[in-house]
């Protein structure tokens, strides 16, 4: 499993510009939208406008070293 910083390049719903999430994925690749969404919802964003931007296309995202 690799993990991933996530940043909001822009407001995005209730996420603010330049948040920043770590997201833990099981893809090599870079985080599926599905985990970007439950880290959303970990972090306390659960309306349907924030939910909407879970595709990583809306996200800067930058490998973890470790």
């Amino acid at each position: 499993m690799k993990a991933y910083l996530v940043r909001a390049p822009r407001w995005m719903g209730e996420i603010p510009e330049g948040f920043v999430l770590q997201v833990v994925s099981r893809n090599t690749g870079g985080p599926q939208a599905d985990e970007i969404e439950a880290a959303l919802k970990r972090a306390g964003f659960t309306d349907s406008m924030s939910l909407s931007y879970r595709s990583p296309g809306n996200w800067q995202i930058k490998e973890m070293r470790m």
